[in-house]
């Protein structure tokens, strides 16, 4: 028996086998009616295959708007090599359905448990899909703005197609191929900001405009200013509202300190209350030969509890949302000027209990 079960287990195998070596045969069923010569061209869908987005931005400087290359890493592991096609890059998803989805009646009963004897296991399987794709070889020679002209948008009813004329290679490899797509420019405001309370250095930020009509969809980023890599962002535009804002680093020529002012700080007893008042000073100075913009951001603690009391004395100026406990600077600072806001609060709450994160 164990030689018989042996024996089947080995056909078992070697007919597994044949479901995952490459095969080219495709099957046509072709209705004509006379005889006939006839050229078919064969579109089909393979899943193996797809594309994902990766972004360059580049800032030369803070007079200069911000520059995005919008690239594609293509991959494909179908077995066979693609060599010298032309590509199209969609932003159509083919394993992704197409269908509306129906509501049915949400009824509601009393819950009876059931018991059982057995249980089951049930096993599932995750998928990751990729966009849809036609698609090509990076070649280093190749500047990477010429390989931009080649390329054409075209905007369908439901989706946007990269139509790239440049012939491209893709070898069947887990590794992917970096392909250009456009370059574009947008208008970009530049701030910076600082939230003292967790880093006291000041951050330069780039605000850009205009980034909807480039059909973005989400993906890594590299970030350059001033020739420099300053590191790796997300670009998301399901989560972007007007404003594309990219962080480009820190300037240590802006001096920021936040400092509590002991004098305006005390402890005191009401009764069965106790009541707890803080006083915090910021001060910015600009230390450059011109005149920036910045924001500035902190905090007072929002209350969780109806018996602790959170009432603002000052907010020294800035924009304050009461919901979340924020406060915004926005300041305009001259070269060797120097800027302080100060802001205070108070928490009562009972004095038999203690409270966590103040």
């Amino acid at each position: 028996m164990n030689e018989t079960i042996a024996r089947l287990n080995a056909q078992i195998n070697s007919q597994n086998e044949l479901y995952n070596r490459n095969t080219s045969e495709i099957v046509v069923s072709v209705s004509a009616e006379a005889a006939t010569s006839a050229e078919l061209e064969i579109n089909y869908v393979v899943a193996n295959a797809g594309w994902y987005p990766i972004y360059d931005l580049r800032s030369a400087n803070t007079k200069n708007p911000v520059k995005l290359s919008y690239k594609a890493n293509v991959f494909q592991s179908t077995g066979e090599e693609w060599k010298n096609v032309k590509l199209k890059l969609s932003t159509a998803n083919p394993n992704q359905s197409g269908l509306k989805p129906e509501l049915t009646s949400w009824f509601l009963d009393f819950y009876q448990p059931i018991a059982y004897s057995l249980s089951a296991k049930a096993a599932g399987m995750v998928s990751r899909s990729a966009p849809a794709m036609e698609t090509k070889d990076y070649k280093e020679e190749v500047d990477a703005q010429s390989v931009a002209d080649y390329v054409t948008t075209i905007q369908t009813t439901l989706n946007t197609e990269f139509d790239i004329s440049l012939p491209y290679s893709v070898s069947s490899a887990s590794k992917p191929t970096l392909v250009d797509i456009r370059s574009y420019e947008m208008k970009s405001d530049y701030v910076y900001s600082v939230a003292p309370k967790l880093d006291a250095d000041a951050f330069l930020i780039a605000k850009a405009t205009g980034w909807e009509d480039f059909n973005l969809l989400p993906g890594e980023a590299n970030i350059f200013f001033e020739g420099t890599f300053v590191g790796k962002s997300y670009i998301d535009p399901n989560n972007i509202k007007d404003t594309l804002s990219v962080s480009l680093g820190r300037d240590k020529r802006i001096v920021v300190k936040r400092d509590k002012l002991k004098d305006l700080t005390s402890r005191s007893f009401m009764g069965s209350t106790k009541k707890e008042s803080y006083a915090w000073e910021i001060s910015v100075r600009n230390t450059k030969t011109e005149s920036i913009k910045i924001i500035v951001e902190d905090q007072v603690p929002v209350s969780q509890n109806t018996q602790i009391e959170v009432s603002v004395l000052e907010t020294g100026g800035a924009k304050y949302n009461k919901a979340t406990g924020k406060l915004e600077w926005e300041l305009e600072i001259k070269p060797n000027e120097t800027k302080k806001m100060t802001y205070k609060y108070e928490v009562k709450y009972p004095k038999d209990k203690q409270i966590s994160g103040l």
